[in-house]
């Protein structure tokens, strides 16, 4: 069976974090009755983290030798995935319940040519203080984060000459970076 989404994690001596990390995509997966894909990319971590998690039929561990760097791993999930759709995700990450509808939601509506989605992070210390909406890009190609330090519910406004990433306001929160990409053609 295809799934509806695959995440890919690169995890690094990641603790604890990871198995609540996905434990919480898959409660909000479950929530929805999507099947889930999860990619685990090993950096070569000494710690147990990634034996420690709760593996379900299709998942994937890639184990590195070496620390390979968080791109090469990234690559190296991305081409173990199964998902129209692939979730970015740093072992830190905790989502939401519903997280999981409002993406898939997103990624109904989005338009053949959008490739990345970006939900709306929180800081796990302060939900109530949005961390990032998306990068803004100025004229001369300096990245900024989106409304990062504002208040939830509230915009700041936008930069002359700016461009911004796809983003879905409706998108719940999480605590931590979350990339959520198309992945190859159905």
């Amino acid at each position: 069976m295809r799934a509806d989404i695959s995440v890919v994690i690169v995890a690094w001596n990641a603790g604890e974090t990871l198995s609540a990390c996905v434990e919480s995509l898959r409660e909000s997966s479950k929530r929805v009755d999507a099947a889930l894909q999860v990619v685990i990319v090993d950096n070569a971590s000494s710690d147990g983290a990634v034996e420690r998690v709760a593996l379900d039929v299709g998942d994937v561990v890639i184990g590195n030798a070496v620390n390979a760097g968080y791109g090469v791993a990234v690559a190296q999930g991305i081409a173990r995935s199964s998902a129209a759709w692939i979730l970015l995700a740093n072992p830190d990450l905790v989502v939401d319940p519903w997280f999981v509808n409002s993406l898939l939601v997103a990624s109904r509506e989005a338009a053949p040519e959008v490739a990345t989605l970006v939900p709306e992070l929180r800081f796990a210390a302060r939900p109530d203080i949005v961390n990032c909406r998306g990068l803004t890009v100025d004229v001369v190609g300096v990245p900024a984060e989106v409304d990062a330090g504002t208040p939830v519910g509230s915009r700041a406004p936008s930069s002359p000459g700016a461009s911004t990433t796809t983003t879905s306001s409706q998108m719940p929160a999480s605590t931590s970076i979350g990339r959520w990409t198309r992945g190859r053609p159905a």
